[in-house]
C-alpha cells in the first residue's frame, strides 16, 4: 500500500511539472519593427517598474525570462522612435509573444523662433 501512494504522490508531481501547473515564472518573447516592418535593431523592451528587459537583436527579436505571474506595464523604445506601452498580464498559462511597431519620432532642429513685430 506505501509503494502506492509513494508511486501516485510521484506520478502527480511529475505531471503537474511537465504541464508547468507548479511554475510560477513566464517568459515574454516578441518582435519590435518600424512602422515598414523592418526589425529595430537595439531597442530596448522593460517591464516598467522592474529591473527587467532585454534589447532586440538583428531580428528585432527579444525575450525576457524568469518573470513572477503578475500584472506589468511592458514598454519597447528606441532612440528616435516613438515608445509604445502595453498593459500585461502573466497570470495566464501561456508565455505570451508580442510585436511592437514604432513610428519615427517628431522632432526639432532647435527652439521654436518667435518673431515680434514692435
Amino acid at each position: 500500500m506505501r509503494k502506492y501512494w509513494i508511486f501516485n504522490i510521484c506520478f502527480v508531481t511529475l505531471c503537474s511539472s511537465c504541464l508547468g501547473i507548479t511554475s510560477t515564472l513566464r517568459t515574454v518573447s516578441g518582435v519590435v519593427t518600424d512602422s515598414s516592418g523592418n526589425p529595430l535593431i537595439g531597442a530596448t523592451v522593460m517591464l516598467s517598474g522592474t529591473q527587467m528587459g532585454a534589447m532586440t537583436d538583428r531580428e528585432g527579436a527579444f525575450v525576457i525570462s524568469d518573470i513572477p505571474i503578475g500584472y506589468y506595464t511592458i514598454v519597447a523604445q528606441m532612440v528616435g522612435m516613438s515608445t509604445e506601452t502595453r498593459e500585461l498580464d502573466l497570470s495566464s498559462f501561456v508565455n505570451p509573444y508580442l510585436s511592437f511597431s514604432l513610428e519615427p519620432a517628431g522632432y526639432s532642429s532647435g527652439p521654436p523662433r518667435i518673431k515680434i513685430e514692435i
